[in-house]
């Protein structure tokens, strides 16, 4: 019995509704349309540079590119993933980079700077705070860029010092973080505090 590929469409922008394939299996998580359309709501990604670590399939990043993302570069460990990622790069005009590589050493090696970052790794990986460090070590987001993270709700996370949480939204059992860097001598954030909403 052969694999099977679900399907899942995008939810705005150019190719809205255009359908896209998934990783086949157990192991991977799409980013469900209810919380893709939440996180482009609250992120303008329009003449923007867009990194998509921990991508799966690809969703999220075509979601990028249909809504105008200049620049989109999807990484993930995994040759199944890639494979489909680039099955899915056949259904757009445009054209975006993708690579197979362990989010942590492409981050390592990265000479680019991103104005937004989204990140998406398996809940068994307990990976964030470290990404979260290297992003900010390897200098890969733009002065002000915004870092996208979804993770499992209720999991606690450490953030480093430079970042604070800018908006945060729960969908069922998945929670979105947009972070931020903090801004001013003092280090404090320009709004005065997570500006939760």
């Amino acid at each position: 019995m052969g694999l099977l590929f679900l399907m899942v469409s995008i939810t705005g922008g150019k190719y809205r509704g255009l359908k896209l394939h998934t990783v086949p299996g157990l192991n991977t998580r799409p980013t469900t349309s209810i919380v893709r359309k939440a996180i482009f709501d609250m992120v303008d990604v329009e003449g923007k540079d867009f990194l998509d670590l921990f991508c799966g399939s690809c969703i999220v990043s075509l979601e990028a590119i249909s809504r105008g993302a200049k620049k989109v570069v999807a990484v993930d460990i995994s040759t199944r993933s890639t494979g489909v990622c680039k099955r899915n790069s056949r259904k757009i005009k445009e054209s975006f980079e993708i690579v197979r590589s362990d989010a942590r050493e492409y981050l390592k090696r990265c000479k680019d700077q991103f104005d937004v970052v989204f990140m998406d790794p398996p809940y068994d990986m307990d990976v964030i705070p470290e990404v979260l460090d290297l992003i900010l070590k390897e200098n890969i987001l733009k002065e002000d860029g915004v870092i996208i993270v979804e993770k499992r709700k209720g999991e606690g996370i450490s953030l480093p010092e430079l970042l604070f949480v800018y908006k945060e939204k729960r969908y069922g059992d998945t929670e979105v973080l947009i972070l931020k860097r903090k801004k001013g001598e003092a280090g404090t954030s320009p709004c005065g505090g997570c500006g939760r909403d």
